[in-house]
């Protein structure tokens, strides 16, 4: 396609050669030799780009043999024992391995890449799965049984002859090192075609949302996972010689993690052919990431399981008609905020019907006692677009021009307040001028306040339970083929410093309300 472009391009600035050549010497067409100057100074531009263009697809697309020995070479050093992984208890797919690192002090995922040619032979991966998926939406059981029949790779390369080469040269280049590099590793067994998503895919979700990645993530073994706590270190004592020493107790509790599904549905026409699936399963995949990024942070900061009663009022299954919505996933940072009612609870601070300011964010920070006194490098101020513009005027507010690049930098960070890192939140935006004074949403009373986060985020944890994986239907009435990407999370605290019935004292959450 880009070669065609080119030869149009080059053949429309031969035709506007001529035109000049031909209105040279006529004054009364000076005005459309300009604009024809114009033009062909724009298609040098556009053919300029498209030679550049061409060139990359040259060196970045196309996985030669020798490419793909490397880059299978790097895949096994990276840890990948198998390019489509089976999980043998559930069947479910595993991660193939990763091509971004976790920040050892932060535990956010790094957002630069270890490995380039890596990163794109796993998105291939993620493209053939899809492209199968697709498919067999799109052709319903006939194409299930043309694989039962004549295998995985012959009828994927029946209809994606390209995609299914470059496929099989790299399934190839693995099997070959493996088999060098492991003589125990088994490279016979798996499927051909990927049954689920890489770990690139959901380390990417991470990356494009800062609510989502600012929390350290553990792989879910269980569902539901217990997560041990320890509550006390024992009572220390002054030992007299010759004398045991009274006896101290650890303290321990535990914080279950139970994990919720997301989906993302997407609906297709009837017009689905193999060479529109090639063009279509990268904006697929590209949707879902989005699509679940939004819903997790949406669970996560507006977030209340309790859907018939949503702390917001216009949050609750009533209101919204269902019960299924990302805003009753998880019991969210600002539930656990807001939605008590213990005298003597500080997990709150009023703003006073004012402004966002630094004043405020430090006398809101001395609330949280330990969680916030010498650890800022644990907090994060989480703000809507509009509290962001109110801060830009603050003169505490340092940017990261100022600060520079060797500073330690969160990603999604925006500025520091104290040395606190800011982050911006569209789901906190969500409920910008939306609640009321007391920082929810009420049926009863006006709602034109606005809400922000103080959050430790050593404090809470974010559970995957399984990699992404599609599931698709056709209907053959209507010609519309529908596929459903769906992930499991899990959300909670590593401790909890209160509860519905029990004031929180010390909070290391704490919702900033009553903002104008």
């Amino acid at each position: 396609m880009t070669e065609e472009l080119l030869t149009l391009v080059g053949e429309t600035k031969a035709a506007v050669e001529e035109v000049k050549k031909n209105f040279a010497e006529k004054s009364s067409v000076a005005e459309m030799k300009e604009r024809l100057d114009k033009i062909q100074v724009d298609f040098e531009e556009i053919h300029k780009q498209l030679q550049e263009s061409a060139e990359r697809r040259s060196t970045e697309d196309i996985l030669d043999v020798d490419v793909d020995l490397d880059v299978a070479k790097n895949l096994y050093m990276l840890g990948a024992k198998s390019l489509t992984p089976k999980n043998e208890q559930n069947g479910e797919g595993e991660y193939v391995c990763r091509v971004y690192q976790d920040d050892p002090v932060s535990g956010q995922v790094l957002p630069d890449v270890v490995d380039m040619n890596v990163q794109r032979a796993l998105h291939l991966g993620d493209t053939v799965y899809i492209a199968d998926r697709l498919l067999a939406a799109s052709k319903g059981i006939t194409y299930e049984h043309e694989k039962a029949r004549h295998g995985q790779k012959e009828t994927f390369c029946k209809y994606f002859p390209e995609l299914g080469a470059r496929w099989d040269r790299l399934q190839e280049s693995f099997s070959r090192v493996a088999k060098t590099l492991d003589s125990t590793t088994s490279t016979g067994a798996d499927e051909w075609v990927p049954t689920g998503t890489s770990s690139n895919l959901l380390d990417e979700v991470r990356l494009q949302t800062p609510e989502v990645n600012l929390f350290p993530t553990f792989n879910q073994p269980t569902n539901p996972f217990d997560w041990p706590l320890l509550t006390g270190i024992g009572q220390g004592y002054i030992r007299s010689e010759g004398t045991a020493p009274s006896a101290g107790e650890l303290t321990s509790a535990k914080v279950s993690f139970a994990a919720k599904e997301f989906a993302n549905l997407q609906k297709f026409t009837n017009i689905l052919s193999e060479d529109s699936i090639i063009a279509i399963a990268p904006v697929v995949r590209q949707n879902m990431i989005r699509s679940l990024a939004e819903s997790l942070t949406m669970a996560m900061v507006n977030g209340d399981t309790d859907a018939a009663n949503h702390f917001d009022d216009d949050y609750d299954s009533a209101t919204l008609g269902a019960s299924n919505f990302p805003q009753h996933g998880f019991d969210g940072m600002f539930q656990y905020c807001l939605d008590q009612a213990v005298a003597g609870d500080r997990s709150d601070y009023d703003c006073s019907a004012g402004t966002l300011t630094s004043t405020k964010i430090a006398a809101a920070m001395t609330l949280m006692g330990k969680y916030g006194a010498g650890r800022l490098n644990e907090i994060a101020l989480v703000v809507g677009p509009m509290r962001w513009f109110d801060l830009l005027v603050d003169t505490k507010l340092v940017t990261q021009d100022v600060y520079g690049p060797k500073a330690t930098i969160l990603s999604g960070e925006v500025g520091r307040v104290f040395g606190v890192p800011v982050m911006i939140s569209h789901a906190v935006g969500q409920r910008e001028a939306a609640v009321h004074t007391t920082g929810v949403n009420t049926d009863a009373q006006a709602n034109t306040s606005s809400r922000a986060l103080l959050v430790n985020r050593t404090r809470w944890r974010l559970g995957d339970r399984r990699t992404t994986l599609f599931e698709q239907d056709k209907n053959i009435e209507s010609g519309v083929t529908s596929m459903i990407a769906t992930s499991r999370w899990s959300f909670n605290m590593a401790e909890n410093a209160g509860g519905a019935t029990t004031p929180i004292l010390t909070p290391h959450t704490l919702a900033l309300i009553n903002i104008i």
